[in-house]
């Protein structure tokens, strides 16, 4: 039974929005013609519908015989795949020829033009020429393609390609204005333009011209540093400027415990009169914040702030490393004193006691008493400003 041979079925649906679309994949090969004699055997295990110059030979695996000099072209194809091959047939081959086909999917072609032309088409992020131009040997399936133009809205159409030769597809572009702000948005911020049903058709990044449809538009600028601006535009010429204005976040620093003789530094520069009831209001960034107080050890925080961020700090006051390593040595230094000299006070005293009485008059031992006496009492003394000394370190 002689099955008829597959027709193009393609259409397009065009809307406004600048969009990268997936790519249009090209499948054909170019072949040599197959050489072959009268017998030729397919070796193909999936049923594949054989044609041989229109007229229908059968279902693979198939031996093909009867071939002559004037059979021009082998067909071979299932419901999604197609294989054409040309034949060069040599009466002078007397053995079969194997052949293992690798069919591949249907292909069609298109043919894009603009208005205006000159447009450039994109597949994916591939840029493949400028309008009037043709697409051949496209795999059959539904794909976008982006045509932009200077002045124009970016526009995608919705393509579907089945088995033909060749598809002509006329897309339109419509009129934009062209928007840039002064000042420019900060980088990293993301500019989003909508129609006026909500619909994305637009974006750029900072230092871009943004293409705004040319009647009412919805513009959006969103980023780290400010809360999203937006602006609405209606009939708008074909250049737009518009000064960009937001609302920027202000992190804020709050300080507990802060004492009055305290220092506040930011990123080395002292900030310390700007506090409010210990809260600092910055900018977002990174700062190294640090706690300056005298006698005790700085207290720093390395902080990123972003949004509206509130950073609670708590400085701990412990006292400095090198004053408490100084008040350690003067410590040990009036204790050593002060032991020797309630050592040297015990044993004058002890002196006083018991050889004075023996040899000396009675005002002789009163006053050795009393020097031995003032001795011990200056050790004591230098013990107890040793351990001043230490607790002020």
């Amino acid at each position: 039974m002689r099955r008829a041979l597959p027709v193009l079925v393609f259409t397009i649906i065009s809307i406004p929005v600048f969009a990268d679309a997936p790519p249009l994949p090209v499948a054909r090969k170019t072949f040599e013609p197959l050489e072959t004699g009268r017998f030729l055997f397919l070796e193909i295990a999936d049923p594949y519908d054989v044609y041989v110059d229109g007229e229908y030979r059968g279902t693979t695996p198939l031996l093909l015989t009867g071939l002559s000099t004037e059979s021009e072209t082998l067909i071979i194809e299932s419901g999604n795949e197609t294989l054409v091959r040309k034949l060069s047939v040599s009466e002078d081959i007397d053995s079969v020829t194997h052949f293992v086909p690798e069919p591949h999917p249907y292909t069609g072609a298109v043919a894009l033009s603009s208005d205006p032309p000159g447009a450039e088409v994109y597949f994916g992020e591939l840029m493949l020429g400028k309008t009037p131009l043709t697409v051949s040997d496209v795999i059959e399936g539904d794909y976008g393609i982006t045509l932009r133009y200077l002045g124009r809205m970016p526009t995608r159409a919705t393509v579907s390609v089945a088995r033909s030769d060749i598809s002509n597809v006329q897309i339109t572009l419509s009129k934009a204005a062209m928007l840039r702000f002064s000042p420019e948005p900060p980088p990293g911020s993301a500019v989003m333009v909508y129609d006026e049903y909500g619909t994305f058709v637009a974006s750029a990044e900072p230092g871009e011209t943004v293409p705004v449809p040319a009647g009412y538009c919805r513009v959006e600028v969103s980023g780290v540093l400010f809360r999203t601006w937006t602006v609405e535009l209606r009939d708008s010429g074909e250049e737009i400027i518009i000064p960009f204005e937001p609302d920027y976040y202000r992190p804020r620093l709050v300080f507990e415990n802060l004492r009055g003789e305290s220092l506040v530094l930011l990123n080395g520069e002292d900030v310390t009169a700007e506090l409010v009831d210990g809260v600092l209001t910055v900018s977002p960034g990174a700062y190294s914040v640090t706690v300056s107080t005298e006698k005790k050890q700085d207290y720093t925080r390395n902080l990123v702030l972003t949004g509206d961020q509130q950073e609670i700090l708590e400085p701990a006051y412990a006292r400095d490393p090198a004053l408490v390593a100084k008040g350690r040595k003067n410590t040990v230094f009036s204790a050593a004193i002060g032991g020797s000299l309630i050592t040297v006070g015990g044993i004058v005293l002890n002196l006083d006691m018991v050889a004075v009485p023996l040899s000396s008059s009675y005002q002789d031992y009163r006053t050795l008493k009393y020097a031995s006496l003032g001795t011990v009492g200056a050790g004591l003394l230098m013990l107890i400003v040793g351990g001043i000394i230490s607790l002020s370190g």
